[in-house]
């Protein structure tokens, strides 16, 4: 007799409530979206308009059911990139940097959209910092990246403009893997030491907003493993966890998933989890190809030896739950055997172009994230990436792996690394969505653990049922999480509406609500 948890027993619906078109000529510069969670959306255009010497910039806020709530122009320097996003409540954050060489010379605008008004901050360090990492804690912006070769976290205080180096990181051989916000308005910092002798440690502080040092805690690493990636969660829940990749010393590929609770009054145990032993990693491989794996990792594993499949897998997010946590990540190739890494620093982490939750450009811009920090210029040398499947891992509160599920990512090919798809939990069950071409494929996790899940395609909803899609732009566009059980996508259609005799077809830029149920 078949028995399944009440998680699994109706089928996740998904519906598209809302939608919002601009005419697509008004993106020729880029367009980024910013989520602002339960907030809305904002659009950020950099127009074609001028006015002694400055640029405009235009701000469009859009509220949850993708209704426009106002519009704001601002005269900024012509030579400014926008390089960087954070949300706090009623506010963004947006930085901007004077020209794309390495400088310190930054300038932020802090926009007050419950009052729609702003206030414009100038930030120089007196130093030669390459930033890879931007977020905010408080009224605090926070800095991440190195001076030469040394990690160095910069502190900017939005309320007296005073800048500051908070101290204690620069070290050398040590990479900066992470800078993560917790819900208390604290921030964590992740480093892992990079010399080869062992014992070597990730290191995970816990620092309160003016940067006053409140955790630490130090993680002896298996000799064996290097550390790829690692990110923690934000203090949701009681319990602090670090996830991330590692493989062998001078691989780039990894071998597995490691995880580890953050606990500085006692050691705790590393888990170490090589891909083979997951249920559902190996499913975009024919079947004897995965019996094959799978029994060569075993017996490796029974003689004492490491499990030697290993691919590139970066880790996105955590979700986080009274019971545990569950961590996303994707799984790629790539047709280049350069360095994916811009820096000669940056040999701890593969995943070094676009944010998940970066600003999303058209064309293409590099941003930091504020939720999920991916801390390398996008400088890409990959000539190619075929993304091959998101993976999302359920782990108990002590860290270790109980379950595992896999979404395929058909055909979907970039000119560089950046997500495609995001997940959400409803009923427990873990649903997984992407955006291919001008359909919605999502799935939702077998009831059994060796069941694989259903794939379901649903067409991109268009503004009218009069409208006729003639063309999706396949190189642009994207799904993300949004809130609770929402996600938005966008990208650009060519449409024809056939009750429209003067201008029938129309090239717009647009964005989509998506709700599972």
């Amino acid at each position: 007799m078949l028995v399944m948890t009440a998680s699994f027993c109706t089928s996740a619906q998904i519906s598209q409530p809302g939608r919002f078109e601009i005419d697509a000529k008004f993106t020729d510069n880029g367009v980024h979206l910013i989520p602002l969670r339960e907030e809305g959306l904002v659009l950020v255009h950099q127009l074609n308009k001028f006015d002694k010497g400055k640029r405009k910039w235009q701000l469009q806020f859009l509220d949850t059911l993708l209704t426009e709530k106002w519009t704001k122009e601002i005269d900024l320097d012509n030579r400014l990139e926008l390089v960087g996003f954070e949300h706090t409540a009623h506010h963004v954050y947006l930085l901007y940097r004077e020209g794309s060489n390495v400088t310190h010379n930054f300038q932020m605008l802090i926009v007050d959209f419950a009052n729609q008004a702003y206030t414009h901050h100038n930030i120089r360090f007196e130093l030669t910092f390459r930033m890879t990492h931007f977020t905010v804690a408080g009224n605090t912006a926070i800095f991440g990246g190195y001076i030469v070769n040394e990690p160095v976290i910069l502190l900017f205080d939005s309320s007296s403009d005073k800048p500051k180096v908070l101290p204690g990181l620069l070290m050398k051989d040590m990479s900066l893997l992470d800078v993560r916000v917790n819900q208390n308005h604290s921030f964590n910092v992740v480093l892992y030491e990079r010399s080869k002798r062992d014992g070597r440690k990730l290191i995970v502080r816990t620092f309160d907003s003016d940067g006053n040092p409140l955790v630490e805690d130090e993680i002896i690493i298996d000799s064996r493993y290097a550390i790829l990636t690692g990110i923690t969660s934000s203090l949701e829940q009681d319990e602090m966890i670090v996830v991330g990749t590692y493989g062998e010393q001078g691989s780039k590929q990894a071998l597995g998933i490691f995880s580890s609770v953050v606990d500085p009054f006692q050691e705790q145990a590393v888990h170490y989890t090589d891909f083979a032993a997951l249920h559902h990693f190996l499913d975009p491989l024919k079947p004897r190809k995965q019996e094959r794996i799978k029994a060569k990792a075993q017996l490796l594993r029974s003689q004492g030896k490491i499990p030697d499949y290993r691919t590139f897998l970066n880790p996105y997010r955590i979700e986080e739950r009274p019971k545990g946590f569950y961590v996303m990540a994707e799984q790629y190739f790539s047709s280049s055997h350069g360095s994916p890494y811009s820096s000669p620093y940056a040999s701890a982490n593969p995943y070094v172009f676009n944010n998940p939750y970066s600003m999303y450009s058209y064309p293409v811009n590099r941003v930091y994230s504020p939720f999920y920090n991916d801390p390398y210029f996008s400088n890409s040398r990959h000539s190619d990436v075929r993304m091959v499947q998101t993976v999302v891992i359920e782990l108990n509160e002590q860290g270790v792996i109980t379950k595992d599920t896999s979404l395929k990512l058909d055909d979907i090919r970039q000119p560089s690394i950046d997500q495609v798809s995001d997940f959400a939990l409803v009923r427990d069950s873990v649903v997984m969505m992407y955006k291919k071409e001008s359909s919605i494929v999502h799935s939702e996790e077998a009831g059994e653990e060796g069941e694989k899940p259903t794939i379901h395609t649903t067409p991109i909803r268009l503004m009218s049922p009069q409208d006729i899609l003639r063309n999706e732009n396949e190189a642009e566009g994207a799904l993300r999480h949004w809130y609770g059980h929402s996600f938005y996508l966008w990208g650009f259609q060519t449409i024809r509406n056939t009750t429209n005799t003067e201008e029938p077809t129309r090239r717009v830029y647009y964005i989509n609500k998506v709700q599972v149920k």
